[in-house]
């Protein structure tokens, strides 16, 4: 029996049920949901070599700036040192393991490690460690913090856990093409940083992912939130899908009057894992979800405000979608209780238009080219 077999069958997958599935708009299997084993596999097979939104360019704009948070199952810290280069590393003391940064910073001149106060400096390098001058066998050449890609897109930080990463125009080209043929702003002055939040979800990430790429449920989860402003019905809004991306073209309704919360398009751009870039007059928004167990996640949920808008109205669409994201999350944290009592009967029908399709199809990619 060959490795990839033998791989599948300890995480419980029949290749060739799952693909048969696939082909006829079923879901991955429902153990895949909730299955320890299977969350670990992810975490390694997705998340530790993709790009991920991590953290407003605005909170890493000076010298001195740093930002510590999760990627995938990694800690990560990012800082702008004194080269005005952003450098980013696993948020792990190469001495212990402890974090070395436990909160935004700034003004920053090392990261030292409050457990026994090895210091590093901005670009990662180990510049104080306290009592190792007599250990003939220690360099603090070779306890550089471990490294991690870092990117930007406009007013946004990524990370790639993997160091060796290609950029991440190279990883996703198409991001720099839909730009100008849908009209998305990649520029780094437009919007600026208000309002994040981080919530914890009780169920798997594909779930919330789920949620959030299709609009086949808008207009009944969503009747008194999204579908207020936009127009969700089936037809009503296009799709664009390459590699691990795409984009979809909600149009807004003609608002009745100057305070309505509608008119003018909205883009979002999908790309695989878990982050949702949404532009449209008077926000940005960007959503990244972070698997922190086989049943849980966390959505990083960050607000820019677009230049002219008053606050009022920019809170008033914070507001919406918060509303918006609460009924996701409780619809998927039914979903995942539902999940463990239909195990073996129990399989996702999809409509052929609805974007799930695709994120299947990108998550089922990357199990078979780890199970390979």
């Amino acid at each position: 029996m060959t490795g990839k077999a033998t791989r599948a069958e300890d995480l419980g997958i029949d290749v060739a049920e799952v693909e048969d599935a696939l082909q006829r708009n079923r879901g991955l299997p429902p153990h895949t949901y909730y299955d320890p084993n299977v969350y670990e596999f992810e975490a390694k097979a997705i998340f530790s070599n993709s790009w991920q939104y991590f953290a407003p360019l605005d909170q890493l704009s000076t010298e001195g700036d740093v930002v510590a948070g999760l990627v995938g199952n990694s800690s990560v810290v990012v800082t702008r040192a004194k080269d005005g280069e952003l450098h980013g590393f696993l948020n792990i003391c190469r001495h212990r393991g402890y974090p070395v940064v436990e909160k935004e910073q700034s003004r920053c001149r090392v990261l030292r490690c409050a457990y026994h106060s090895w210091s590093y400096d901005l670009t990662g390098n180990l510049v104080g460690a306290p009592d190792t001058e007599s250990e003939t066998h220690f360099d603090k050449s070779d306890s550089s913090l471990f490294p991690v890609a870092v990117d930007t897109w406009g007013s946004l930080v990524f990370v790639n856990p993997d160091p060796n990463a290609a950029p991440l125009r190279v990883t996703h080209p198409h991001m720099t093409q839909w730009v100008a043929e849908e009209g998305l702003d990649d520029s780094s002055d437009r919007y600026t940083y208000r309002v994040g939040l981080e919530v914890n979800q009780g169920s798997n990430w594909k779930l919330w992912q789920d949620n959030n790429y299709e609009c086949y449920h808008c207009l009944t989860l969503h009747s008194e939130s999204l579908s207020k402003a936009f127009a969700t019905k089936d037809g009503d809004y296009s799709l664009r899908y390459t590699d691990r991306m795409t984009i979809s073209h909600y149009k807004g309704f003609e608002p009745e009057n100057s305070d309505d919360l509608s008119g003018g398009d909205q883009l979002v751009l999908h790309f695989f894992p878990g982050c949702s870039i949404v532009q449209q007059n008077d926000l940005m928004l960007v959503l990244q979800v972070i698997p922190t167990g086989p049943e849980s996640c966390c959505v990083r949920q960050h607000y820019f405000i677009d230049k002219g808008v008053p606050e009022d109205r920019f809170n008033r669409w914070v507001d919406l979608y918060k509303q918006t994201f609460n009924e996701d999350g409780e619809a998927a944290e039914k979903q995942q209780r539902n999940l463990r009592t239909n195990v073996g009967g129990f399989q996702f029908v999809y409509k052929r238009e609805e974007h799930s399709v695709r994120m299947l199809a990108y998550t089922w990619n990357a199990y078979k080219a780890a199970l390979a």
